[in-house]
């Protein structure tokens, strides 16, 4: 619940990361406080929104967990596009994933939101006798780069709740002086949740207590989201292939 008087910002924060690091399973144990050992891979994208009321103001978070895999990558500007916050996911147990991270960070960097608030986060905490990456590397680049670091595990909860939180505080502090109502979500992010996400009410398991919302998109929506991207390919590819070889003519 807001508090009477108090600022309202409404923010799309959007999950990246190599598939199998967690970023569902953070998610789900944020919104629901649930987790599942053996939870399905993410299928373009999921929808929740979540509420966290701050001493300053109250946070409206509209979160986009993305697929980790890579057929998936060209999707992910749709959903960082005009984020206000963004939480790069690795595993503590993969340097693979690791690797991966970094290269999503960068990406934000050159495409993404300039103000963007960013969490750099090591999962599955629990797995640390099996760790590959040390918490010092984690940390170094997060600082390198303008981020907060913060290890987590969704299965034992650790941390979870506190990255949110600090994300909340950030952006209060970005906007101190922005009226009630203050919108961080891109202006076509209303059209984009449309096309993409569940539009038939019985596909969203929602809890009008919690203000809890999840939407997994069908897979009809799946195959408009594939065939958008192979126009999209089929675009840069002519596109690079007209501009590396003007002077090809028809004959």
């Amino acid at each position: 619940m807001a508090r009477p008087g108090n600022k309202i910002i409404q923010a799309k924060l959007v999950l990246l990361g190599d598939m199998g690091t967690g970023k569902t399973s953070l998610v789900l144990r944020f919104v629901k406080g649930q987790f599942f050992d053996h939870q399905e891979p993410t299928i373009g994208a999921a929808f929740f929104t979540q509420i966290l009321s701050l001493t300053e103001a109250t946070v409206k978070f509209d979160i986009w967990d993305t697929a980790g895999q890579e057929r998936y990558h060209s999707l992910a500007p749709m959903y960082y596009r005009g984020a206000a916050a963004a939480v790069i996911v690795y595993d503590i147990s993969s340097m693979d994933t690791f690797v991966k991270a970094k290269r999503w960070v960068q990406e934000l960097q050159r495409q993404g939101n300039p103000n963007m608030v960013m969490a750099f986060v090591a999962n599955k905490l629990d797995l640390d006798s099996r760790r590959e990456v040390q918490n010092e590397d984690g940390e170094q680049f997060a600082q390198e780069n303008g981020m907060f670091f913060m290890e987590t595990s969704a299965k034992t909860a650790q941390n979870i709740n506190e990255l949110f939180y600090e994300i909340a505080k950030r952006l209060a502090r970005a906007h101190p002086s922005k009226p009630t109502g203050v919108n961080l979500n891109d202006e076509t992010e209303s059209r984009t949740r449309r096309l993409f996400c569940c539009s038939d009410i019985n596909q969203y398991t929602n809890n009008l207590t919690l203000g809890l919302v999840q939407c997994k998109i069908p897979v009809q929506q799946l195959i408009i989201q594939q065939i958008i991207q192979a126009i999209y390919g089929y675009y840069i590819f002519f596109g690079y292939s007209f501009a590396r070889y003007p002077s090809v003519q028809k004959h």
